[in-house]
């Protein structure tokens, strides 16, 4: 018997690994901007909406920003939402719970029309009954928001949802909406950001988020 009736999941840096679109996007961005790509920064801007990627480590303006953003789409609409690859036994994962009648969400600060188009590249979107992204206008980008976005939807009691994501940001909208967290440690997040959620389980590998959802 699941544990949960909805298991809601972050998408880059837990279903799939799309370092390469969102880096190579975001260095066509930059570069279009006559600004230097920051390689350190690498590992910062997987999980933060691509507002404040660009505001808080290219020191851009709010008006500028929105500019990057729309450069950076201009590469990922045509190329990028295809630069990713799912992690191992993350298929399998989604199937098995689907198939014991836990309903599938994605909650992410991905531009929502993205997501939806790399879902559909890698066949996973019937999968899922409700996917819920950020707005175009860069509205929407809050984790909590996005999680209460599919509490509404699915009209439950907090106890019945688990988030699973990769980062600090999933945890910190989990527990701002009283929400379980399992905390995906193959992808992006550091334990040093994670330590202080406490995580009611961790994953190593995608495997094992539907041992402990399901045993």
């Amino acid at each position: 018997m699941s544990k949960y009736d909805v298991a809601i999941f972050d998408l880059d840096g837990t279903i799939a690994c799309s370092a390469s679109g969102i880096y190579s996007g975001i260095r066509y961005a930059v570069e279009k901007m006559g600004l230097i790509y920051k390689r350190e920064h690498e590992s910062d801007v997987i999980g933060p909406s691509l507002y404040y990627t660009f505001e808080a480590y290219y020191g851009l303006s709010k008006q500028d920003a929105t500019k990057a953003v729309e450069i950076y789409r201009e590469y990922y609409n045509k190329i990028g939402y295809k630069e990713f690859y799912l992690y191992e036994g993350i298929e399998q994962c989604l199937l098995a719970l689907k198939e014991n009648g836990v309903k599938l969400a994605i909650a992410t600060t991905k531009n929502n029309a993205c997501a939806l188009k790399m879902m559909r590249y890698a066949q996973l979107e019937p999968l899922f009954d409700y996917i819920i992204g950020s707005n175009a206008d860069g509205s929407r980008t809050d984790k909590k928001e996005l999680i209460e976005n599919v509490i509404t939807h699915f009209a439950l009691s907090q106890q019945r949802y688990v988030m699973i994501g990769d980062r600090a940001f999933d945890g910190e909208g989990a527990s701002a909406c009283g929400v379980d967290f399992i905390w995906a440690s193959y992808g992006f997040g550091t334990a040093e950001e994670i330590n202080a959620l406490k995580p009611i389980y961790i994953a190593r590998k995608a495997l094992s988020i539907k041992k402990f959802i399901l045993e």
